[in-house]
């Protein structure tokens, strides 16, 4: 779950993050438990938005569901 301050996070050319990247940095976290999946997916928006000012709020959830038996 995130707000939209992370697909609309801009570089310094003010450049969207996007979703099309958001679901490419996803795919390749996806058998990360929830913390590294949220550290992976502020690494990419820290390297993507280097030396451009925050623009919105940043703020993301993840959640890890497991099978009970």
């Amino acid at each position: 779950i995130y707000t939209d301050g992370v697909t609309e996070a801009e570089d310094i050319e003010q450049k969207e993050y996007g979703d099309d990247r958001l679901l490419k940095t996803l795919n390749g976290l996806e058998q990360k438990d929830p913390k590294s999946v949220l550290e992976g997916v502020i690494g990419s928006l820290k390297t993507y938005t280097v030396d451009a000012d925050q623009s919105d709020d940043i703020t993301m959830i993840a959640i890890a569901l497991t099978e009970q038996r």
